[in-house]
């Protein structure tokens, strides 16, 4: 006759306790009988809803409530949800939950209680529990760990210190989660250590003996039950008889096997028939399935449970959007589900036998892999100009590499790993593109393109300033293109002639005394570009701009420089630049300004020369010399003013007029057609240059351009567009005058003129690098005189 073991509650079983007692008690008093009949189990008051309740073992116990209320337990006191449960040195505890199982304290213990319905959980928040759970309905957790029956009845003993947690699993089998890592199993026999720095690591439960020594927990059975089984002891043979020892034994191993069936729990549903061996522990493997995606392919879970026929049936009501499940029931001994994806989620289902055995299997399904920013785009380099972003994936906490191999020249990321949700810094280096790859554990991958730059030239406007009266300002916008970053002002170069204000990317500069220089703006990469600064406050005037001497040296001269911005102390100087054989000026050193100053010139060799004159208020003029032949500034403007010379021979002078002007007044005769204005050409005729455009030859020497404006005595003011290439007379004083022009490097740019007035006139200009072909001066030939007629001789008679 088959038959199934009654489920028998914990009142029950102390009834059943109870009456071992008493029978082993009258086994012992009365005389042998020849049969025992157990006693019926007494039904167990009913609960609608079991509650946990500590009861105080040894020692001092303390429950402190959710409301902070806090009072010592003597004997039992029933626990509510949130209270926390203090076992002193010495002391020892107990929580029990009918159904669930039971938790036992050690000395020095705190732990939190909560329960909902039949599941008891605990956070251990020091010291060291012993846990007999008779199904999968009591949960410890720790700062960092949560440990969870796998395979239930189960025993295991947990400790959690300064210096990590250690369990040992003596029955069943235990599910440990540490932080984000996927689920671990323990089996009865296994033990582990989980420092608070590193990795979860086996360890042997004998190393763990001493730590748990002081619950006294759980029996030794039950720990010897999980070591290796020594080898079998030889057994005794029980004397015939039924008064002997072996009645007595046999009584007590009746009574005992009584008990064991009270206690069992639940252990039927398989065979009952006398003599069949008691079903096994239910176990799944794997306990815990993920998912890549809800289009992953299928996979297994084997459950077993050695010897039992029943039904294995799984229930997952949480489940019904995150998996399914093929087929929906199964049999003993071994079954295999098939366990597929549905949606993006994470889910426990129970796997059961029909007499109180069961498995959770957890299934988790990950989202996709995403980022918070789609791409990264860097207009300026350096770590100041990192960016950040976070890689996610749902239900996922695993690890997330970041790999940037082909941004090696262009940016770096880092770390290159992190836990999900896990948040990477890009920095930009180079100017360039390209691209951050993320992977996940499972496949899982995303790339994050990455543009820096590409940068522009830095672009300064102007390039050139010019000023003409100290004080005075001029503004530079200062661009890139791609460029977001600052612009950094060297103005080393400047000090003393001019100052900057202002902030990226515009500058003012501020004249502060004559003189040039050169701005030197960098951006945050490397790139840069100049800016040159003229200041020119002196109006320097000379009287005259040309000297002309005849052949020979020893002859003086002299020209006169005012200029009325230079005021004591400051100084004007004058100094031969070319043709120092030719001539030589004096005073050689600088001169007070204090009015006008003349400045004497004594001729040396024939030829040209330029005495160039500048003042420390900015002024600079040029005084064109030629000793036996036409000043260069002179042969210029009567080129200009295509007066009737030829280059390949010289212009012809009449007799008659050479022997009535002597050498003297030759000279002054040619200074005069030198100082006569040219024709005036343009729209204004108050207001003219003499050439529409220039050209120059970098290795010939310099020109001349004339300004006349009938009338006018002022000052006219010439300004370069590029003085680096062409300078050009700052200054001349009118009516007429003439600006000396010197090539510097090859290129090109324009002339601006202007007077006092307000009109302006510009010319433009090419410096090219060739040969020019010779240009001989014209020399003044004075023809011999006539030889007078010889008087006839007068014929013979």
């Amino acid at each position: 006759m088959r038959m199934t073991r009654p489920r028998i509650s914990e009142f029950g079983k102390r009834r059943v306790r109870a009456c071992i007692c008493a029978t082993l008690a009258w086994a012992l008093l009365a005389p042998p009988v020849a049969a025992l009949t157990a006693p019926s189990p007494t039904s167990s008051p009913t609960y609608s809803q079991p509650v946990p309740v500590v009861t105080n073992i040894s020692g001092v116990l303390m429950v402190r409530s959710s409301h902070g209320a806090a009072h010592d337990v003597a004997s039992s006191h029933i626990l509510q949800r949130g209270d926390v449960v203090m076992t002193g040195i010495g002391a020892l505890a107990a929580v029990n939950l009918e159904g669930a199982g039971k938790v036992r304290l050690g000395p020095a213990t705190t732990v939190r209680v909560f329960q909902t319905g039949r599941d008891l959980s605990i956070r251990l928040t020091g010291g060291a529990l012993c846990v007999s759970a008779a199904t999968a309905h009591i949960k410890i957790a720790t700062s960092r760990l949560t440990l969870a029956v796998a395979s239930g009845p189960a025993d295991f003993n947990i400790e959690n210190l300064s210096d990590g947690a250690k369990a040992a699993v003596y029955r069943g089998s235990v599910l440990i989660r540490a932080g984000g890592t996927p689920s671990s199993t323990y089996k009865a026999g296994e033990a582990f250590a989980a420092p608070l720095r590193g990795s979860v690591r086996k360890v042997s439960p004998t190393s763990l003996t001493r730590d748990f020594a002081a619950l006294r927990c759980p029996d030794a059975a039950v720990v010897a039950q999980a070591s290796p089984a020594p080898a079998a002891a030889p057994q005794q043979q029980a004397a015939p008889g039924g008064g002997g020892a072996g009645g007595i034994i046999g009584v007590l191993l009746g009574i005992a096997a009584i008990g064991a069936a009270a206690g069992h729990g639940g252990g039927g549903g398989g065979s009952s028939t006398p003599g069949a061996p008691a079903p096994g522990s239910l176990t799944i493997s794997p306990s815990a399935l993920t998912f890549a995606g809800p289009s992953a392919a299928q996979q297994p879970v084997a459950v077993s449970e050695s010897n039992y026929s029943g039904p294995f049936t799984i229930t997952a009501p949480a489940c019904a959007a995150v998996a399914t499940f093929n087929p929906a029931a199964g049999s003993g001994p071994a079954a295999t589900f098939q366990v597929s994806p549905k949606g993006v989620g994470s889910c426990t289902a129970t796997i059961a036998d029909n007499h109180g055995g069961g498995q959770q299997l957890g299934v988790t399904v990950y989202g996709a892999l995403t980022t918070d920013k789609s791409s990264l785009t860097f207009t300026d380099l350096g770590s100041a100009h990192s960016q950040q972003f976070t890689a996610f994936e749902p239900q996922y906490g695993g690890p997330i590499a970041a790999a940037a191999a082909n941004c090696n020249n262009v940016a770096s990321v880092a770390p290159a790993q992190a836990n999900a949700p896990a948040a990477f810094t890009v920095t930009p280096i180079a100017s360039g593109t390209c691209s951050v790859t993320l992977t996940d554990n499972h496949g899982g991958t995303v790339s994050v393109p990455v543009t820096v730059g590409p940068f522009g030239p830095v672009v300064a406007a102007p390039n050139t300033v010019s000023l003409t009266s100290i004080g005075a300002t001029q503004s530079i916008s200062v661009s890139e293109a791609n460029y977001t970053g600052n612009f950094f002002v060297d103005a080393g170069s400047c000090a003393g002639i001019a100052s900057v204000t202002g902030s990226s990317p515009s500058f003012v500069v501020t004249a502060t005394a004559p003189g040039n220089c050169s701005l030197s703006i960098t951006d945050g990469h490397g790139g840069g570009a100049n800016v040159r600064i003229f200041i020119t406050t002196g109006a320097l005037a000379l009287t005259p701009n040309t000297l002309q001497f005849p052949s020979g040296a020893g002859q003086n001269g002299s020209f006169t420089a005012n200029d009325p911005a230079c005021t004591f102390p400051g100084s004007i100087s004058a100094t031969v630049t070319s043709g120092q054989a030719v001539v030589t000026v004096s005073p050689s050193t600088p001169v007070f300004c204090l009015g006008a100053i003349t400045f004497s010139v004594t001729t040396g060799t024939d030829g040209r020369a330029t005495i160039t004159v500048t003042d420390t208020a900015g002024g600079t003029a040029v005084v064109s010399v030629g000793v036996g032949t036409t000043p260069l500034a002179v042969k210029r403007h009567l080129l200009g003013a295509r007066l009737p010379l030829k280059r390949s021979q010289p212009p012809t002078v009449h007799a008659g007029a050479a022997r009535q002007l002597p050498a003297p007044e030759r000279q002054r005769s040619i200074a005069n057609v030198a100082q006569q204005p040219p024709s005036l050409a343009g729209p204004d005729q108050s207001f003219s240059l003499s050439r529409a455009a220039l050209s120059l030859n970098l290795s010939g020497p310099g020109q001349s351009l004339t300004v006349g404006e009938p009338g006018y005595s002022s000052a006219f003011h010439a300004v370069s567009s590029d003085p680096s290439i062409l300078t050009v007379t700052a200054t001349c004083q009118g009516p007429t005058c003439a600006l000396i022009l010197t090539p510097l490097r090859v290129g090109s740019g324009t002339i601006s003129v202007r007077d006092d007035r307000g009109d302006v006139r510009t010319v433009p200009f090419a410096v090219t690098d060739h040969k020019m072909p010779s240009m001989h001066p014209p020399v003044l030939k004075t023809p011999p005189s006539p030889t007078p007629p010889r008087p006839h001789s007068a014929p013979p008679h």
